[in-house]
């Protein structure tokens, strides 16, 4: 093999592989949400929301009164249907707080409720405003027309997740395994996706914090979801070690049953409409299939022994195959990383084309370079229909 076209395959076998890997952990991925919606409810009055204002409020004022945020993510829409959660993170970002660091929850929800246009702007938004037809409030998920099971928000007692949130900066709940579990829920049944309840510290007073809304005037403060997910694989799993029988034998030569045996003796197998005249031999063909016994020859009759079949060879004979796919060792529709390189192995001449038939369709007993081209674009774009 010339040295320049033995280079190209080792380039060709590298950057064959990096494609392939890149590929593969192409199937790991990560996105980020902005919320589909956001509220905060207030203990104080079953009429008060902020449903378009600029902050949500969590935890106990100076008085008392309670403050809780609601917030859903779509993430259905976002990433594809039969995906693996693999992790989940919360940010929020602190804009007021009239406390130290103070222990901020997050539950699952387990019914809907609304996101209405009222807009809280006095004491920075911390007292509420009117609610409007639509909107969360305390007692209700859609105001005045469906209440909460529970006044306060229905949602799961036991948190999600927690997190020690100072009075400034952003806070990341996550990635816990309820955190994951719960989006998972929310991808596999989109129904069931209401969304958390943010929970300050509720066991005393002056607690209360205000985190950006998706309202917000500062897109880099609103809250997001950062979640991670495994796509499902496209296509049968690829194996590193071919079957017994996934590569079909092929050959040209007639196998150990249709073999004719030379023989020196006049009993040479001929077949029945052999014609026999006492002017000339018997008439041989090398049809393996016939049985019939041949008339015994006369004193004239001579065996012709070149007309009896060949056995065959047995140096190896490199036949031509169609591969349904060019470097589909295995026969199983997919061309993987470990196939490519024994092909590679085979055209450097580390491995014998047996192996795999499947990179050698010219059946010559190498691996060309457009032989591994063709396995190369089947593993990058698939096997042909």
């Amino acid at each position: 093999m010339a040295v320049s076209q033995h280079r190209w395959l080792r380039l060709i076998a590298a950057a064959v592989c990096t494609l392939l890997a890149s590929g593969a952990a192409a199937l790991a991925d990560e996105v980020t949400l902005r919320p589909l919606k956001d509220n905060t409810i207030f203990s104080e009055s079953n009429s008060t929301s902020n449903g378009a204002g600029v902050g949500i409020f969590a935890g106990k004022t100076a008085t008392g009164a309670i403050r809780r945020a609601l917030l859903a993510f779509d993430v259905a829409a976002a990433i594809p249907a039969g995906s693996t959660i693999t992790s989940a993170q919360l940010m929020l970002t602190v804009t007021m707080s009239i406390a130290g660091e103070e222990k901020v929850t997050i539950h699952r929800l387990l019914n809907d409720w609304g996101e209405g246009a009222s807009n809280a702007t006095s004491n920075g938004g911390g007292s509420g405003a009117p609610a409007v037809t639509g909107d969360a409030t305390w007692r209700f998920r859609f105001f005045r027309s469906v209440r909460w099971d529970e006044d306060g928000g229905d949602f799961v007692a036991d948190d999600s997740a927690f997190e020690p949130v100072s009075d400034t900066g952003t806070a990341t709940w996550g990635s816990t395994p309820q955190m994951v579990a719960d989006v998972q829920a929310w991808l596999d049944a989109p129904q069931s996706n209401f969304g958390w309840l943010v929970q300050g510290n509720e066991s005393h007073n002056r607690s209360a914090k205000r985190f950006a809304s998706r309202q917000s005037a500062s897109q880099s403060q609103r809250p997001r979801l950062v979640i991670g997910f495994q796509t499902k694989a496209v296509g049968p799993t690829a194996s590193a070690t071919p079957t017994a029988t996934a590569i079909p034998t092929t050959t040209a030569t007639p196998t150990a049953s249709a073999t004719s045996t030379a023989s020196a003796t006049p009993t040479a197998t001929v077949p029945a409409t052999a014609t026999d005249t006492s002017t000339s031999p018997p008439i041989l063909t090398a049809t393996p299939t016939v049985t019939a016994a041949p008339p015994s020859p006369t004193p004239s009759q001579t065996p012709l022994p070149t007309a009896t079949a060949p056995a065959p060879s047995a140096s190896p004979t490199f036949t031509a195959v169609a591969p349904a796919c060019v470097g589909d060792c295995n026969a199983e529709g997919a061309v993987t990383i470990n196939e490519i390189i024994s092909c590679v192995n085979i055209a450097l001449g580390g491995a014998d084309p047996s192996a795999c038939p499947q990179c050698d369709p010219s059946g010559n007993g190498s691996v060309e370079i457009n032989e591994l081209i063709a396995a190369v674009n089947n593993a990058l774009n698939g096997c042909p229909l």
